[in-house]
């Protein structure tokens, strides 16, 4: 009976542990078969590892906003070569209130190192955790596919490979040549005074982006992933 009881503690106590671990390292040799279409993203180094994103919402549970002046929740995040990184985690605050309390299974947070200059911005939602560090260097942290949300690349940017068929962009050009006036000195003061502004701001994404990134609900945070990545 006492042996029993001994290995039902054991159990016990390993699953809570289990349940509480948010990283695990991870390695690609079980991973499915995938097309192009489910994994987009292929950066030419990177590091595996296996989220627990309930843990990790769990943890972050409480997080105060970064402007409130409360504290911060410590949370531990890989950077790259196998090494973790502890940064001081809150609310970001980029969806109105009225919008957070809609959806309540979109989160997004904000943090920063009391050992570096990195600062880390990231998203969980129902497609996933999606995150970038910046500060040293810039981290992406993305799933590694469509198929496997829960699978975490953390790459640096220089290895993102660049194909013939990479997107361009030709916004200055068409700037440069709209012959739009050009901005006095006074209408630049407003953005030297060093005040804090918030603003709202629509964002437009392409039928291919929002299909890559369609799970059922048009609701559920593409655009506000691809906001997190430009704050």
């Amino acid at each position: 009976m006492k042996k029993i009881v001994l290995i039902l503690v054991f159990l016990s106590v390993s699953l809570s542990y289990s349940q509480g671990v948010i990283w695990e390292n991870f390695s690609k040799d079980g991973l499915p078969s995938l097309t192009d279409a489910q994994r987009p993203i292929k950066p030419a180094s990177y590091n595996l590892y296996h989220i627990n994103p309930d843990a990790l919402v769990q943890k972050l549970e409480g997080a105060v906003d970064r402007f409130s002046g409360g504290a911060s929740i410590a949370v531990d995040f890989p950077i790259g070569n196998d090494q973790f990184e502890t940064f001081n985690v809150y609310d970001a605050g980029a969806m109105e209130s009225q919008l957070m309390t809609d959806f309540p299974n979109i989160h997004s947070y904000y943090g920063y190192s009391d050992t570096s200059l990195n600062k880390i911005y990231f998203t969980i939602t129902p497609q996933g955790f999606r995150g970038v560090i910046t500060g040293e260097s810039i981290l992406y942290m993305d799933p590694f596919s469509k198929v496997t949300p829960d699978d975490i690349m953390v790459y640096n940017r220089r290895d993102l490979v660049r194909t013939d068929l990479s997107f361009e962009c030709h916004t200055d050009e068409l700037v440069n040549n709209a012959n739009m006036p050009e901005i006095s000195e006074f209408q630049t003061k407003a953005f030297r005074d060093r005040a804090f502004r918030t603003y709202e701001i629509a964002i437009a994404a392409t039928s291919e982006y929002t299909s890559y990134h369609d799970d059922g609900n048009a609701a559920n945070g593409d655009a506000r992933q691809m906001l997190l990545r430009l704050l």
